[in-house]
This record gives structure tokens, sequence and C-alpha cells, in this order.
């Protein structure tokens, strides 16, 4: 697998890289998205916004995804509807609508993320003590579109910690043409990663020295392989997606 990464905040490759190595992920983080895109198997855009893409590359990343890409869009201050992703071609690949302007929401008390469903991405993972996150892109799910995680605000009361029974889409999953899509409205780094980096009962060792918890490597490498384009083995001419 080849995964194409692109990264518009400074701070998060580092964390990135080490899940991704962690995960045995092939990446390539070039300066300038590619013209083409049959080498790749998945496209990360992370906190990546729609002007420093260009509509040229945005189109080619619809088209691949059309053909069997998969593309996984990751929150932050200039992703989605801040990122200008709503008059951007992948407007029509994603499985929400983006909002035409400021569309983050930061939580001063918390939120966590809530498991709606048993999905793959989700498999494995320890939902009963989620991470807890410091915000989000407000994200409206497609018709279409399959909803797994939720995040539901943390508040303080007299009575101890309460955790609000209904909340904001937080993993989006869709598909275009031949390609998986997932939106996830949460951030892989500051500012709004709180304590997902650290997620996990083990730590896994990034190429710098830097640590990132296993269950953030876990969900990052389940969000990618179910996104990817599935690959033909030797003497297989059809894959059947799961």
């Amino acid at each position: 697998m080849m995964v194409l990464y692109l990264e518009g905040d400074r701070c998060s490759p580092k964390y990135v890289v080490a899940a991704l190595e962690g995960a045995a992920i092939q990446w390539r983080a070039p300066q300038r998205p590619p013209p083409e895109y049959a080498e790749y198997d998945a496209v990360i855009l992370s906190d990546y916004p729609a002007s420093t893409l260009g509509p040229r590359a945005a189109q080619a990343i619809a088209a691949a995804v059309h053909e069997g890409l998969g593309l996984l869009m990751v929150g932050g201050w200039s992703s989605f509807g801040r990122g200008g992703y709503a008059r951007s071609p992948l407007a029509e690949v994603l499985p929400v609508e983006v909002e035409d302007g400021d569309d983050r929401h930061a939580s001063p008390s918390g939120c966590y993320p809530w498991k709606l469903e048993e999905h793959p991405i989700l498999g494995g993972l320890d939902w009963s003590r989620p991470p807890v996150l410091c915000g989000y892109n407000r994200l409206v799910p497609k018709p279409a579109a399959e909803v797994v995680l939720e995040a539901r605000e943390a508040a303080l009361t007299p009575e101890g910690p309460h955790v609000a029974r209904r909340g904001a889409p937080l993993l989006v999953l869709g598909g275009h043409g031949q390609g998986r899509v997932v939106a996830f409205a949460g951030d892989l780094a500051p500012h709004w990663s709180g304590g997902l980096t650290d997620w996990g009962e083990s730590t896994v060792a990034g190429p710098e020295g830097e640590e990132v918890g296993s269950a953030y490597v876990a969900l990052l490498a389940q969000m990618i392989r179910w996104a990817a384009r599935p690959r033909p083995r030797v003497g297989q001419a059809r894959v059947e997606r799961l």
C-alpha cells in the first residue's frame, strides 16, 4: 500500500508519520500535490486548505476516487468549511455537506468519540475508555453516508462528570464511484487532538523519537486500510471488498 500524505499543519507530521510507520504503511509527502494518483492507494488530506490543493489537483483526486482511490479528509483549522472545501470539486466526493465558511467548534470541557455501531475501522479498540478531544469541524452527513462515531460534549456538574446523550458527527463514511471516502471531523494532532495521540495501552516510537499511543496508530491505520484502493493478488482477477 502506498499513501499520499498532504498536511497543512507543521505540528502534525511527527505524529501522523509515527502512526503510519508504526502500522507499516508506506507513504509519501511531496511538497506539492502530484498530477497523477494511479500509484497511490489512498490520499490523506490533513488540515489542508483547498486553496493550497488547488482546483486542478482537487479535480484530479475526485476523478481518481471515482476510479477506486481511497480518500481520508481530516479536520482542523484549515479543513472542511474553513478550509474552503464547500466550493471545491471535492465537495461532491465527500460524504458530508460542508459549510461555506468557518465551521470550527471548540469544546472547552472536551468531548468524547462515541461509537454508534460496529465497524471494521473501530474494531479492536477500547471504546469504553475513549480519549478526550478538544474540538471538531461541524459536518452534516449526506443521506447515503454512514456515521460511526459522534463527538459527545463533556461537562463537570455538581453530581460529577456528565456526557451528552447526543453528539455531532465525528467519523462519517461514504463512497464516490468505485472509491471509499472517510471524513474525520477531529484533528490528528494539535489543535484539537487532545488525548488522541496518546490513546492506547502501549506506545509506538516515531522516527524522530516521539511516541504515540497504540490505539491512535490502530485507528488511523484502520481508516486508511478501509478506504484504500483494493489491489488484486497475484493470480486473482478481482478483489471483493468487505
